[in-house]
Order: C-alpha cells, then sequence, then structure tokens
C-alpha cells in the first residue's frame, strides 16, 4: 500500500513522505539511526537510550543536540553486551555417588550432625565413692 502512495507521489512530482520512505527500507539496513528508532530496533525506550549515551555505554555521532549511531557501532555494542552460554554439567557417574553415600559411615545421630555441637550431660557430683 506504502509502494503504491510513493509511485503515485513520484508521479505528482511531490517528495515521499517520511513514513513512506521508511517503509521502503524494511529489509534494507540504515547506516545511522535515531534515538528513536534504535529505540525501537533494540526494544528500549527512548530514554533508556539517552541514559546509556549519558553513562558513555553507547557511542554516538552528536551533531548540535541530535544523536546519530552508526550501524557498525551497534554491531560492536551489542557484541560486547552479549552473554555466553553456559556449558552444561555433566551429572557425576553413579558409582561416584554410591561410593560417596557409604563413605558417610551409616546412620547418624544427634551429636554427629555437623554444624552441631554435642550437648554435655551435666555430671552427677553427689559423691557416691
Amino acid at each position: 500500500m506504502a509502494g503504491k502512495r510513493v509511485m503515485q507521489r513520484e508521479q505528482k512530482g511531490q517528495a515521499p513522505s517520511t513514513r513512506e520512505r521508511d517503509s521502503d527500507q524494511v529489509g534494507r539496513v540504515r547506516e545511522f539511526y535515531t534515538v528513536g528508532q534504535l529505540a525501537e530496533l533494540l526494544q528500549l525506550t527512548e530514554m533508556t537510550i539517552y541514559r546509556m549515551i549519558n553513562r558513555a555505554e553507547l557511542p554516538c555521532y552528536a551533531i548540535g543536540r541530535v544523536k546519530r549511531f552508526r550501524h557498525s557501532d551497534i554491531e560492536e555494542f551489542l557484541a560486547g553486551c552479549r552473554i555466553p552460554a553456559a556449558k552444561p554439567v555433566d551429572p557425576p557417574d553413579q558409582t561416584e555417588q554410591r561410593v560417596k553415600a557409604s563413605a558417610g559411615g551409616g546412620i547418624r545421630t544427634s551429636s554427629s550432625r555437623p554444624g552441631r555441637a554435642a550437648k554435655q550431660r551435666p555430671s552427677n557430683d553427689l559423691g557416691d565413692d
């Protein structure tokens, strides 16, 4: 639909609107992005983009008060933000688990629990010699 409007405007000698130009470039990578375009691309708010600029986390070009972001700079930024996947942990061998269980020494009493002190019974010093 937008392509039809662009063709009609071109036939009439009118320039296409900004929205129509943007819709024509859907599959095309831009060289520079505005704050709004970058926010939409990264699914962030414009305020978050401005905060990242102020914290010097996100490289940009400042042309007066206008900010622009080069596509290659954004690619580098995103590569630096990437967190690699964790390596899967192999389950321990079942024979290891049996050995560890048997090395525990069997039944535990309340005084042999780790982290607990054994209860001291008061001595009976009644003089039964």
